[in-house]
């Protein structure tokens, strides 16, 4: 899957297809589709090992559109349940139809003091908070963080725990 030339089995040919169709719809660069496929051929694989991936570039580059074809290729493949994007702003997760990742994971927001006391189950709220973010991720294989160099070392960690 980080070849140019990789090419699913035929049985999949249709979602081959589906792939060289989003590059081309969203007018993808050459690097842009390097990315673009990287991703979406990676997902066409039965039990892949763990995709790890940074997509990095100054302002304008395109990152944000390769997010949006990754989307587009999800939806059509009716795949939509495992890819997220998420991101620190509001707005920022709002241009992607996106999530911040504190509301998708359950984070605490800076300023915002832990609460020490039990519920009346006797389960402390990070514990919920924890198995609730774990009930949103069920079936989610990729998750894309925009804006990433918009995240705090301690946040990506926590991100990094919470995943």
């Amino acid at each position: 899957y980080l070849t140019k030339t990789f090419r699913v089995d035929e049985p999949q040919r249709k979602v081959q297809d589906l792939i060289d169709h989003g590059a081309i719809q969203w007018k993808l660069n050459k690097e842009q589709e390097r990315a673009y496929k990287i991703v979406a051929n990676h997902a066409t694989l039965s039990g892949p090992q763990q995709l790890r991936m940074y997509l990095g570039g100054m302002g304008g580059t395109g990152k944000t559109q390769v997010i949006k074809a990754l989307k587009w290729m999800f939806k059509k493949k009716k795949e939509s349940h495992r890819f997220i994007v998420l991101a620190p702003t509001g707005t920022a997760a709002a241009l992607l139809r996106g999530s911040t990742y504190h509301s998708m994971l359950g984070m605490r927001t800076a300023g915002k003091k832990a609460k020490r006391e039990s519920d009346d189950c006797g389960v402390r709220e990070e514990s919920l908070s924890v198995a609730q973010a774990q009930q949103r991720l069920s079936g989610v294989d990729y998750v894309f963080i925009d804006e990433v160099s918009m995240v705090s070392c301690e946040n990506l960690y926590a991100i990094s725990s919470r995943l």
